[in-house]
């Protein structure tokens, strides 16, 4: 029924061979529209001047047309075109895309093979056995004032079904091996806009029926992949390449990096919407064009983003992960690649908000608490005698600024989770640990646990009473997890679900805790276990399980909250705070820093990027260092005041978190008093400003010209607080510019917190300098 309504608002035409057809391949003709099928001309309008280098007039062009979109079709070539974009195909082959003011061919020619392919256990299948085009179909939606040019392919070949062994049909003298035959029709989709410079791309895999009458047969559609070759905005030289970063560890771009310096690189960008947003870009700011491209999965499943640079122009990939068993006569669709070329950057990026918007619109049910969150992770087994020992800490941690503890795995195995119902001895008794959340509720303090839901341990009691909580392979043995070899649980099945909704709701009753933080709780791959009675994919998605979780925990505390260790927008639905970046990207940061590789400027520029990507009023999780890049990295390479100086930034920016301490790789901060002297400064800041809690945050509203200060503002209401942190190790003098706050006066009052030390800066027009030493740190509000 919704593919009837949606048909009925389609004028479909077919093209293929010599012979026109009026009637799409995949609907019965009874479905079809009857505007469709009647003999009438197109609509009469005036198309678009081409945006193709000008050649001889083609003859016999037949076009289908709505508004100022148009489909050509001439000399075996079609044309996909409005007044904006133009793509152009031939035989099936993508072989131009051009846009407006744009010179040149932003997309190399390929084969099909190299746009568009399908899995099919385990194997990329028009890769391996190509595909041969067959014909084409052109849908026109009034609706949405769109047109759909539909490229079908015969590809893969099937094994030729033998009721009887080969040999006894071909003992005949003249025998011929029977004719090839395909399993598979593919359909590519482009879908165009009117007055719009945005493409949506999909496909359809459709397995075609064996007439096997004796075994019944299955396969496995392991997802799509979805190509831009060679894509480039103008000159190559004049291009830039735009990601939101921060990155994962193993991959820091500079923001605004050179086109021509990863255009000879292969790398993985790894997964979105659960770990990055997944728009990649490339600007060309002279032509005022940037080209931007993603995936639209629903936010029901992840997608992965790679890059191939083949030593001139760079290929953006995308496998989109959607998977399922496939019976004959199956048909499978793949979520939708957007393509928007527009003026620049950020206005692509707003374009994604609006899709991040109707797919993962941020959670309304965060409580105010959670922006004024400074956050101390604690390891118990750092402590003498466990949570004993961490109970006689507690009021030091008040005094030094934290209001929120977030406590490492209590339960037994920890993040090889075992029972995660019951108390590891090792740090000590239940009573020990309701005793430090009391102590701590005391002092005004918030408690937080670990969880861990990507798996249990092989020896778990879990594993041998709950066989249905987890992941099966085709064959139905258990699964491990992809990266911690655990068992894997499924988090779509409802027996685990309620499993995780009892736990959450024993801990409120029996600790009195105030959330969770969840371990490694990024989506998974696909569950093909054979008695699973939803597509695989529903597997791969935790954000129902979140979800659960989360509205049970609501049910008994009004105010607790969720914080997801994974960092996709995504997550903000479900989630009250989100880690800013994989665990490692600060320590690789700091590490470029010290090598004089990259500035505060560009740390800046990478946050900016983020939080233009992201939604607003977000609240992200920052810190330098964590249990993860203590164990990682192994020795941490200390508190020098450049790692201070960015937890500051990340306190005035976000929601900071500090490591207590790791009882087997130091240094710690209890080996410096002066370290948390230092925190206790910065976190100060936050009291008697608490815009820098609370407030908007304003990075393009401030410009600094030292590369190596980093320049902020935030704003509630008519209040708004500065804030200026040097990098360097030297002395430098600082001209700073206040963007849109005219009525500014003529001077400023400037705070140093770090020793306590006040001075004045004369304003002109917002402007001023100031000169700041080794690592100095400035605070001001500000009065219009």
């Amino acid at each position: 029924m919704k593919t009837l309504v949606l048909l009925t608002t389609m004028v479909v035409v077919g093209c293929g061979g010599e012979q026109e057809k009026t009637q799409s391949p995949s609907q019965p003709e009874s479905l079809i529209s009857p505007q469709a099928t009647k003999k009438t001309s197109p609509p009469k309008v005036v198309p678009a001047e081409s945006l193709r280098p000008k050649e001889a007039p083609a003859k016999n062009v037949k076009t289908v047309a709505w508004k100022d979109l148009r489909v050509e079709k001439y000399s075996g070539r079609l044309v996909l075109a409005n007044e904006q974009i133009e793509m152009e195909f031939s035989k099936g082959k993508w072989i131009g895309l051009r846009s407006k003011g744009v010179p040149g061919n932003m997309v190399a020619p390929v084969d099909h093979a190299e746009a568009v392919d399908f899995m099919i256990d385990d194997v990329w299948v028009v890769e391996k056995h190509g595909a041969r085009y067959e014909k084409h179909n052109v849908l026109i939606n009034k609706d949405e004032d769109s047109i759909t040019l539909e490229l079908i392919y015969s590809a893969g070949p099937r094994p030729h079904l033998n009721y009887i062994p080969e040999r006894w049909r071909m003992r005949t003298p003249n025998a011929k091996a029977p004719g090839h035959r395909w399993e598979f029709r593919l359909t590519s989709r482009f879908k165009l806009f009117a007055g719009q410079g945005r493409i949506e791309r999909s496909a359809t895999v459709q397995r075609l029926g064996s007439g096997n009458i004796i075994t019944p047969s299955f396969r496995r559609c392991g997802g799509f992949i979805f190509s831009v070759p060679g894509a480039v905005v103008g000159p190559v030289e004049d291009c830039t390449f735009e990601i939101p970063c921060p990155l994962y560890t193993y991959r820091y771009f500079k923001p605004g990096s050179k086109y021509t310096e990863i255009s000879s690189r292969y790398m993985s960008l790894f997964t979105a919407p659960d770990r990055l947003p997944g728009i990649v870009a490339f600007e060309n700011k002279k032509l005022r064009a940037c080209f931007a491209t993603w995936m639209d999965t629903r936010a029901e499943l992840s997608y992965y983003s790679y890059l191939s640079g083949d030593g001139e122009r760079i290929s953006v990939i995308f496998y989109d992960t959607r998977s399922l068993r496939m019976d004959d006569n199956d048909a499978h669709e793949s979520d939708v690649q957007t393509i928007v070329i527009m003026p620049t950057f950020r206005d692509t990026q707003n374009e994604y908000r609006k899709m991040l918007e109707k797919r993962a619109p941020t959670s309304k049910k965060t409580p105010a608490w959670a922006r004024e969150m400074v956050v101390l992770e604690v390891m118990p087994q750092y402590y003498k005698g466990g949570y004993k020992g961490l109970t006689t800490r507690l009021p030091f941690y008040r005094k030094i600024g934290f209001n929120t503890i977030y406590t490492l795995p209590h339960f037994l195995g920890g993040y090889t989770n075992v029972d995660p119902r019951k108390m590891d001895p090792q740090h000590g008794t239940p009573e020990d640990l309701k005793e430090m959340i009391r102590v701590a509720h005391k002092l005004g303090m918030r408690v937080i646990f670990d969880m861990v839901i990507h798996g249990f341990a092989k020896n778990s009691p879990i594993v041998k009473s709950h066989p249905e909580f987890f992941f099966r392979d085709e064959h139905g043995h258990l699964a491990r997890h992809h990266t911690w070899a655990t068992i894997d649980t499924d988090p779509a099945n409802p027996a685990f679900q309620k499993f995780m909704i009892d736990l959450v709701k024993n801990d409120i009753l029996t600790y009195d805790i105030d959330g969770y933080r969840v371990d490694a709780n990024s989506f998974k791959g696909p569950n093909w276990s054979p008695n699973l009675p939803y597509p695989a994919w529903k597997s791969q998605n935790t954000i129902a399980l979140y979800r659960a979780m989360y509205e049970a925990m609501l049910e008994l505390k009004k105010d607790v909250v969720l914080y997801s260790e994974m960092y996709g927008q995504v997550y903000h639905a479900v989630s009250n705070l989100v880690q800013d970046a994989n665990w490692g990207v600060v320590t690789k940061v700091l590490q470029k820093m010290e090598a004089g590789e990259i500035t505060a400027a560009d740390y800046k520029a990478g946050i900016a990027r983020q939080l233009d990507t992201l939604l607003p009023d977000v609240n992200r999780i920052r810190f330098c260092r964590n249990h993860d890049t203590s164990w990682y990295w192994g020795s941490f390479y200390g508190y020098h005041l450049r790692t201070l100086n960015v937890d500051a930034i990340h306190s005035f920016v976000g929601v900071p978190l500090v490591f207590a301490g790791d009882p087997y790789n130091g240094p710690n901060p209890d080996d410096k008093p002066e370290t948390w002297e230092y925190y206790r400064k910065v976190f100060d800041l936050r009291k008697q400003f608490p815009e820098l809690a609370k407030g908007e945050i304003l990075l393009h509203e401030i410009k600094c010209d030292q590369p190596n200060v980093f320049s902020v503002m935030r704003r509630v209401g008519d209040q708004t607080v500065l804030a200026l942190v040097s990098l360097s190790e030297k002395t430098v003098t600082a001209k700073v510019n206040i963007l849109d706050m005219p009525a500014l006066g003529q001077q400023m009052a400037l705070l140093d917190p770090i020793n306590q030390k006040h001075s004045k800066v004369n304003l002109n027009s917002g402007a001023f300098q100031v000169t700041l030493e080794p690592f100095g740190i400035r605070v001001a509000r500000l009065k219009e």
